[in-house]
């Protein structure tokens, strides 16, 4: 606190009391310690091993990891005590949290992030093509996505599998019809009711309407955009930037051709296969959701194909006849449990693994492949040696 004093004095001096003051709040939030968590580590410790954090620095890492928040009471006294200085404390303290309902926050962030839908309420249509599609219903969209995944993650078994694959979820008011459903009792209100939908039509977070709308065209579906965040999200493979100079003009909608075929060409130019060789078939399983997310049998005339073959995977390739089929594929894949526990891990600790972090990924990985739940994952990452300490600077 001595040099924000002595800035104060020397700005007292020269002008006012309200410049003094303003200065010195204008220094407090420029200070990398108040837009960063900084963790130094215990006093006094140095040189090339990893650092231990303090316990107070584990118990605010824990926090904002597993709430999205700041320590509350219990487990600041937690670190007063000493108990968050091995992994039984932590993972008293872990397993404390991770049942509160503060935890929702934190798997509400996670999810909005992975699945890309925290802009999901300013996502545009055409309202030629989508009349229904309104600020409403994208509300609605919105609380579906986020009570699924906090039913099944926080309050149901916690199954990555579960959140890939199930057929029940949590809608309200304008998502009735959009489902093809009657009302039900109070259906138009703010409460989220829980409905069984058909399996041969739903099948996972992925196919909800906000996911399906998020990743849709303005006035029509999206086999690019959807294939796009299946490979990034679900099986981590980043296809490459376009080529300089190659123009990406989405094919108009036909009211005679097939979305499908539309947008079939990109595969056809040698600048674009190599790209959409990897998205297409992964996206055009997804060719019965329209896009706002409706299940449909026809497109521009004739039966959707929604036909692929899934690749890239070492147990899991093969046909599929729809995304039904290729989620179900998928949530048995490792790759997809590996991609779901990295994301995880670099949610946890706000940065992408280094070479220190090879034992503690595999940890977690293990853990996630053995029980196929994310708290179990998220328990594992909170109570592994790495999160407890840091790197030292001159080995980043």
């Amino acid at each position: 606190m001595t040099k924000y004093k002595a800035l104060f004095t020397k700005v007292r001096t020269g002008g006012t009391l309200a410049n003094g003051v303003a200065t010195v709040i204008s220094a407090f939030l420029q200070s990398p310690y108040f837009i960063y968590k900084i963790e130094l580590g215990e006093p006094g410790a140095t040189g090339k091993d990893l650092i231990p954090l303090s316990g107070y620095e584990v118990g605010t890492r824990l926090a904002y990891f597993l709430t999205d928040s700041t320590p509350d009471d219990a487990l600041l006294a937690a670190a007063d005590a000493g108990k968050l200085k091995t992994p039984e404390g932590i993972a008293a303290e872990a397993q404390r949290l991770l049942t509160s309902p503060k935890a929702r926050d934190t798997i509400i962030s996670f999810f909005q992030q992975w699945l890309g839908v925290d802009d999901l309420l300013t996502v545009e249509k055409d309202p030629k093509a989508y009349a229904m599609f309104d600020p409403t219903l994208r509300s609605a969209m919105r609380d579906e996505v986020l009570e699924l995944v906090d039913q099944v993650t926080r309050l149901g078994d916690g199954k990555l599998t579960t959140l890939l694959t199930t057929n029940t979820t949590w809608i309200r008011g304008p998502i009735y019809p959009l489902y093809g459903l009657p009302m039900q009792g109070n259906a138009g209100g703010s409460i989220l009711h829980k409905v069984t939908l058909p399996a041969s039509e739903r099948s996972g977070i992925f196919t909800t309407a906000g996911v399906m709308a998020k990743y849709g065209h303005a006035d029509q579906s999206s086999p690019v955009g959807r294939g796009k965040v299946i490979s990034e999200r679900i099986l981590c493979v980043i296809p490459p930037d376009p080529p300089p100079g190659v123009a990406a003009n989405i094919p108009p909608p036909d009211p005679n051709v097939p979305t499908r075929v539309r947008f079939e060409q990109h595969r056809t130019m040698p600048q674009c296969s190599s790209c959409h060789a990897l998205l297409d078939p992964l996206g055009v399983t997804f060719e019965n959701y329209d896009g706002i997310g409706r299940y449909r049998t026809m497109d521009g005339g004739k039966a959707v194909d929604a036909s692929s073959t899934l690749m890239g995977t070492k147990a899991s390739d093969g046909p599929v006849k729809n995304a039904i089929e290729l989620l179900a594929k998928l949530s048995n894949a490792q790759e997809t449990r590996d991609c779901f526990a990295r994301q995880m891990f670099r949610y946890a600790f706000g940065r992408s693994e280094t070479k220190f972090d090879d034992a503690m990924v595999a940890d977690v990985l293990g853990a996630l492949t053995k029980a196929d739940r994310i708290p179990d994952l998220m328990l594992a990452i909170a109570t592994a040696p790495g999160f407890r300490t840091r790197i030292p600077v001159d080995l980043r």
